[in-house]
This record gives structure tokens, sequence and C-alpha cells, in this order.
């Protein structure tokens, strides 16, 4: 708060002699102490001026006295001039203020007086005061006391409360709606408002609290102000009324004061701008968005933007502290499209769109590369197909062609699609794979690779399932075939006599054959062969019907394993009983061995050297005849021959200039039958393959031109591919260094 003014109390010492007592004397003249004050006793808290303080007993020179009341000023007079010492003033028993009493004038006049400076008395409270005014006295005068009662019962009233402003009654977001608001306090008698300061006032916005602040200073001059600012921060749109509120306390009212109309703030005008990346790019697109939203004296920070393609919001981002939004839109297909940012605004700013952005996508350009696992086929053989496509990020379906002819499709997964080819028939064939484009990538068509396909041979088994049966029985044929995806028809025949047809079902027909006549019968069977497989004859198979019997023992193997070619070979031997003479003979399943003549009652065989690879059991069958039945029995042991294999196998290549074709020579040694190898090399470089044919001619040597010129040294590697792929076995060599000179 300000100062407030004190209450003035005018002191007067009169003497109650018209001498002045004399020091030798030996006593001091009697004082009497009287304290003016004014007209009332009743006074406003903190605000109380006690003054027009006149009355008194004696006026002074050139007043009349006349029993009104004389004016006094800043001094009180002593009839005496010669009258010292001290005044004293106590409030309600504290010491609050002392004088000292001045002579002036002469002694010898009777008008001449003392002067006691008058005394200010701050800060009456409400309530009941004692005021009491001490005269020291001197040599001369006697001490003295006077006291009066003061009754100060008024709170004291702000005699000002105003709200002052500068903004002018509507503003708008654009502008800076910063403001101070500024409250000038007076109160009712009191210039010097001190008791004011440390307290608060209020600030209220629409009636609710918003602000408070402490009083810290004041005009300091009489009748000055207590000033207190009101820094308002920038408001959102709305209309305001302003009113600030003094509480009040023990000495002072409440108060209210309120701005005589309300403040309108708007929406500040708010603008937002959207930026991309790039504007021209290839599906699969991703680009790149940031929109900034500007508004006066504004961030939007927290807002929402909307970020829309073709009308569709595909991402909400708040807006940052410096204003922008940012998001990736992925996955933009082919077309023009359209980008848009829309800001939602709020309570202090307008709702605003950016411009639009055209964002032309176009299809990315594609490869295709085709590439088979084989160049050759023969009958159900299959070859995969691989289609690479570039770049590996296309999805979609390859087409495989071979010729104009769709052989189908598989999806591109990793950038590579798959399909296995088989059952192409006979001849060369151009394949080539067409990559049907998606909603990102171009289509585009491979190269051509040929595959070279022909019927593959077969060989034909037959069994019987009984070699001697009563004359009248039946006998079951099967035929097998050693190509288990070989399809068609078998035809059977016995002694040259078609006896009917059966299909082949996973490799093997059937048929059963019946009645038969006495005798020895020879039966066939004939594979007619389908799209991918050459027909082929199986040897006869013997049964007889007869009315006798024998006895035939068990068959027994010198050895159980055999290599295919190989001069040294197994021998089966039968006992024999009931017939002197005759022959038996031996079988593997369906193939025969050869008969051999009984002698002693024994018959033994040499298993054929041709004999192919695999698990055989031996049948042995005494011959029948007009005497006896024909008797079979199969051997407790199981015959088998393995694959005929390459002892060695090697590649070698001089160094040679670069830039040139190379040759490299391949050496295969001769199989552990004795025979020498026949069948294909192939070399391979790389990725590079080259085969060649190798007849019994070459014992095993071929020199082989690559197919194309290096300018750096290679590693190559040789497989031996045999001919009779059933009974001999593939080999491979070790990896070669070929060097350049």
């Amino acid at each position: 708060m300000g100062r407030v003014a004190a209450g003035v109390l005018a002191v007067l010492l009169a003497l109650s002699g018209a001498q002045a007592a004399h020091a030798e004397d030996g006593e001091r003249t009697a004082t009497t102490l009287t304290v003016l004050y004014p007209f009332s006793n009743t006074y406003f808290a903190d605000g109380a001026t006690i003054n027009n303080v006149v009355a008194h007993n004696q006026c002074q020179s050139g007043q009349t006295s006349t029993g009104s009341v004389c004016p006094i000023g800043w001094q009180t007079r002593l009839s005496d001039a010669g009258a010292g010492g001290t005044v004293t003033y106590r409030l309600d028993g504290e010491v609050v203020g002392q004088s000292t009493v001045e002579p002036t004038g002469t002694v010898a006049s009777p008008a001449a007086t003392a002067l006691a400076p008058r005394a200010v008395i701050a800060g009456l409270k409400i309530g009941t005061h004692v005021l009491k005014v001490e005269y020291s006295g001197d040599d001369a005068y006697a001490p003295s006391a006077a006291t009066i009662t003061v009754n100060v019962t008024t709170k004291r009233t702000l005699r000002g409360l105003t709200l002052n402003s500068h903004m002018p009654p509507t503003i708008s977001l654009a502008d800076s709606s910063a403001f101070n608001l500024s409250l000038t306090m007076e109160a009712t008698g009191s210039p010097y408002p001190d008791g004011w300061y440390g307290q608060e006032v209020t600030l209220r916005r629409n009636g609710e609290d918003y602000q408070t602040r402490t009083i810290q200073s004041s005009t300091g001059e009489p009748g000055g102000a207590a000033t207190v600012v009101f820094e308002v921060p920038q408001q959102t749109a709305g209309s305001y009324t302003w009113s600030t509120y003094y509480p009040g306390d023990a000495q002072s009212n409440p108060e209210t004061r309120t701005t005589s109309a309300a403040w309108i703030v708007n929406k500040a005008e708010t603008q937002t701008t959207l930026e991309v990346n790039a504007n021209e790019i290839a599906a699969p697109a991703t680009v790149e968005a940031v929109a900034t939203v500007t508004a006066p004296n504004s961030v939007p920070e927290g807002l929402d933007v909307a970020f829309q393609l073709d009308g569709e919001t595909v991402e909400t981002v708040p807006v940052a502290a410096d204003g922008t939004a940012s998001t990736t839109v992925q996955g933009l297909t082919e077309g023009r499209r359209k980008l848009t940012a829309k800001f939602a605004g709020d309570t202090g700013t307008y709702n605003a769109s950016s411009q639009v952005q055209t964002i032309v996508v176009s299809k990315q350009q594609t490869e295709v590369e085709l590439a088979s696992s084989a160049s050759e086929l023969a009958g159900a053989e299959s070859a995969e197909l691989t289609a690479t496509v570039t770049p590996a990020t296309a999805d979609g379906r390859v087409q495989f062609f071979s010729g104009e002819d769709l052989l189908g499709s598989a999806p591109v997964e990793n950038g590579t699609a798959t399909f296995p080819v088989s059952g192409l028939g006979t001849g060369e064939f151009e394949l080539y794979a067409k990559y049907l484009g998606s909603v990102s990538h171009v289509a585009a068509t491979s190269n051509t690779v040929t595959i070279a396909s022909e019927k593959a041979e077969t060989v034909t088994e037959l069994t019987l399932s009984e070699g001697l049966v009563d004359v009248g029985g039946a006998v079951t044929a099967t035929a097998t075939i050693d190509r288990e995806a070989a399809s068609g028809w078998v035809r059977f025949s016995i002694d040259g006599t078609i006896a009917g047809t059966a299909r082949v079902k996973s490799g093997a027909a059937e048929l059963v054959i019946d009645p038969l006549a006495v005798g020895e019968h020879r039966v066939t069977a004939e594979y007619l062969g389908d799209a991918a497989h050459l027909p082929s004859v199986s040897d006869a198979a013997t049964v007889i019907a007869s009315w006798g019997e024998v006895g035939l023992e068990t068959p027994r193997l010198s050895t159980t394993k055999q290599v295919y070619g190989a001069a040294s070979r197994a021998r089966v031997t039968v006992n024999v009983s009931g017939v002197d003479t005759g022959s038996v003979r031996f079988t593997a399943g369906s193939r025969p061995l050869g008969e051999a003549t009984v002698s002693g009652g024994t018959a033994t065989l040499t298993v054929p050297k041709a004999l192919p690879v695999g698990t055989h059991t031996v049948t042995a069958t005494l011959v029948g005849n007009a005497d006896h039945a024909a008797v079979t029995r199969t051997a407790d042991t199981r015959l088998t021959v393995s694959k005929a294999r390459a002892k060695s196998i090697s590649v070698s290549g001089k160094r040679f200039t670069k830039g040139t074709t190379p040759r490299v020579t391949v050496r295969v040694g001769k199989l552990d039958n004795g025979a020498y190898p026949v069948g294909k090399v192939r070399v391979t470089v790389g990725a590079t393959k080259k085969t060649v044919s190798l007849s019994a001619a070459k014992k095993g040597r071929v020199t082989v031109k690559l197919t194309k010129k290096y300018r750096k040294g290679f590693s190559v590697t040789a497989t031996f591919l045999p001919k009779d792929a059933k009974n001999v076995a593939k080999a491979a060599s070790k990896k070669t260094k070929v060097r350049t000179k």
C-alpha cells in the first residue's frame, strides 16, 4: 500500500504564573500541559488526519480572544519565552515521537511564547487509542503531562480503483493479443497508502480468478496512488470481461472494478503449405511429405494435420513445436496421385487446407532372365525353369511357354518364379517366360532356352506266378516296366497268340492266363509305349502244365554280390531228385539266366555278366515234360548286382592366351568290370556347361573345346555320364584351375 498520512497533534504548554521563577528561589514554576485536537474524535482507519489543532486559551499576536477557535501552525507556543526542554508523544504507551521546545522572542515581552513543534502520529487502527503528551520541564519549569482518548470506528474506503488498458475492443490472434491491465488505487482520507504494501489484488476474467498480484510500489507523493500491473498473455478466440477485486483487510473495505465493455478476440487467419520430396517417381513409390502450419503470433502445436491421398486420409499427424507435421506415404501405384494436407484448427485458429501436390507415379521397368536346370531330357525326366525378375521387388506371376503353347505359370517370390517342365515330346523345344507385370511394374519377356527331349528307352520284365501248374490251371503274368513314369498298355501273348492286354499302373501291368493245356508254354509281354517312352518286349517266361511230381531243393549261390559286366560271376546250384536227366531253367525274377543239364542229381549255372544292376531273386525250375511236371524253387538268399564304376576321372588344361577359347582334356579310367567307359562327358565352368560323346574307342580320353573366350583363369570340373546309366555309375572329377599364360 502507499503511505498513509498520520494525524498531527499540537501541544500547547501554558505557564500558570505571569513571571518566570528564578533559580535562586529554589523552586521551579509549575506548568500546565494541554493537548489540543479537532472537533471530532472519529476518524478513518489509516486515513486519519488529526488536523485543525487550534483550541487554546491564548491567541497569537494579532488575533482576538473571542472564545473562538484559532488556528495553530506547526508549533505550540509557551507563554514565557524562557521555557525549554522536550515534549514526548506516546500512542497506547509506545513512544512515537519527541520534540524540543525552542525559545523565541524576548522574555520581557508579555506576548512572548516558547514553541513546541508538532508531532506526527501514524497508523491509527480501528479501536480506542490513548494519546499521551509528556513535558520534561527544565531548570525553571516543572514537568507535566496530559492525555486524550481517540476513537477510530470506520474502515477506509478506496477512493479510486481504476482498471486501465490500451487494447482496442476487438482484436484477432493475427495481432499480438498480449497486453497489460493497470490498476490505480487511492484511499479516502490518506494520501500515503503505506499499509497496502504486500497485500494482493486479483484480476478476474469473465468472473473467474485469473491472476493475483502483490502491491509492491507507490507514487510516494501526497495524494498519490498505488499501481498494480497485470501482464495478460495472448488469449484464445472469445469474448472477455475483465475485473479486479481487492479483498480488503482489517482496516479497508473490499472493492471490485470492471471494464466498461467486453473485449472480442477473433481466430487467427491460418495457412497450411505442403512440400514433397518428389513429384515424379517410379512405383512402388514412397514419398516424404511435410506440412507447415502458420498462424500469426501462434504455433498450433499438438493440433492435427490430416494427409489425404486422392481424397482419402492416409495418416493424421500432430503439429510439432516448429509448426510442421511430417508423414511418409508408401506404396503409391501408377497414376497421377493428388496429395493434400488439411489442418483441423481449434478455438484460436481457422481450418486450413494446403495446395494440391500432384505426384506422377509410373510403372517400373523390368527384365526377365530364364534358365533351365537341364538342356536334355529323356522320357519323363523333368527340368526346373527359373525366371529371375529384376528388380526383385516386382510381384505378380510369370507364364512359361514352349513356342506358342502355355506350359503353366508360377508366382514371383523374392524376384524369382520356378516351374517344372516334363513330357515335352521328342525334338528340340524353344522355351521362354513372360512376366505379366503388376500395378507397379511393366510386363516383360525373357530370353529363350533350348531343351532337347526324346523318348526314353524301356525294359520290360515278365514274371509268372507259377512255373509248374496242373493241366487246366491258370498262371498270373506280371509285366514290370523300368520307368516308374511309364503309362499306357501291355499286350500279353502265350505261344505266339495274344492272350490279352492290361493297363500300366505304377509301372506294372498284370493279366491272368488260363486254362493251360498239358505241356510247356512260352509267355511274353510287350509294352506298347507312350508319348515319353519307347516300346519294349520282355523275354519269354515258361510255364509247364503236367501231371508228374519230382523233387527240387532250394538253389544255392556261390556269392551274393556281383559287379555288372565283370568276368568274375556268381554260380547257382540246385539238387534234383526223382529224375536222372533233364534240364533246369534258372531265372532272376522274370529274366532268364539260362539252362543247365541235370548231371549226377545236380544242375549248376554261371550267372550271365549282362545281368542288370539290382537285387535279384534267383529261381530254379525243373523243366517239365510228358513224364513229370515242372518244379520251381527259389533261393533263400538274393543276388545283388552293383553298378560298374570308373576307377578314376580327372580334367586338366594347358595355360591359354587371354581372350582365346581354351581346351581341356578329360580322362576317365576303366570301369571296375574291365570295360572302357562309354557315354558322355560334361565339362562345367561356372554356369557354363558343354557335353561331348565318349566312345569305347577313345579309351576314356577326350579333349573338349569350351564354348567361349576367357580373359582370366577359371575352375573346371568334368562329369562322366554313362550311356547305360542303369548299370554304370556316374562319376565327377575334382575342380581344377586352368590359368592364363
